[in-house]
């Protein structure tokens, strides 16, 4: 049988499978059902926000290596199994274009690379859904030595960065369209940095979002250094011992 050559998607086209069907169930209706595992392949611009040792797995008989790792836009965060030659291909902190990863949903959403995946760097994502760690958190006691913070302005309706800002009072959405008062855009924050362990003196990067840095801010008394990012950076470089 010839093989169906691979189609090309579009970054807003989808192509399905089903890939999963459970057992016929009863509702408590009485009414017959059974739950759908749905596979597409689309194309995703993600910030990697973690990423687990490596292992190998014998998949049909043959060992692969594997890796999971969790991604993240502005929308919200996703699992993302890493496969082969594409772990090495990520790094924690940085942004890529994933080009025709497959989407799995059963009870719930997962990203996987797939053989036609290509994993492409791109430039970063300023306004990135807060990442919650999901494994048990650790307490680390260093100081920084290296830093940038990012500012940007998200539409009031769409919650997306807005890009060149118009000297005038009134701004249009790049995402939704929607026209509003500059005076009605949200300011979202990202911070990078290189932390010192001081037990191991090990440099590890760290991310830090909007929630993070105002609470710290906040309880410093330090919330009005955001007017100017350089002024975040030089108070955070100059804490000589950070928890």
């Amino acid at each position: 049988m010839a093989k169906r050559k691979a189609e090309t998607l579009n970054d807003d086209e989808i192509s399905g499978y089903l890939v999963e069907v459970s057992p016929i169930k009863t509702s408590q209706q009485n009414n017959k059902y059974f739950d759908v595992g749905t596979q597409n392949r689309v194309n995703v611009v993600a910030a990697v926000m973690n990423k687990s040792n490596s292992e190998i797995v014998d998949v049909r008989g043959t060992l692969i290596n594997k890796c999971t790792s969790i991604v993240a836009d502005n929308t919200q965060q996703m699992e993302l199994t890493l496969w082969k030659h594409h772990i090495d291909k990520v790094v924690v902190g940085k942004t890529y274009h994933f080009t025709n990863v497959s989407t799995r949903f059963f009870q719930t959403y997962t990203l996987t690379t797939t053989s036609s995946t290509e994993i492409n760097d791109h430039e970063d994502l300023l306004d990135i859904a807060d990442y919650q760690e999901e494994s048990t958190s650790t307490t680390i006691t260093g100081a920084i030595t290296q830093i940038i913070l990012h500012k940007s302005a998200q539409c009031g309706n769409c919650h997306k960065s807005i890009k060149d800002i118009p000297t005038g009072n009134l701004v249009r959405c790049n995402s939704c369209n929607m026209k509003q008062l500059k005076s009605n855009l949200n300011n979202a924050y990202s911070c990078t940095m290189n932390v010192k362990d001081l037990s191991t003196s090990k440099v590890i990067k760290l991310n830090m979002f909007s929630s993070v840095l105002l609470t710290f801010l906040t309880e410093n008394l330090k919330l009005k250094l955001l007017s100017e990012m350089e002024d975040v950076e030089d108070y955070l470089l100059s804490n000589k011992t950070l928890l």
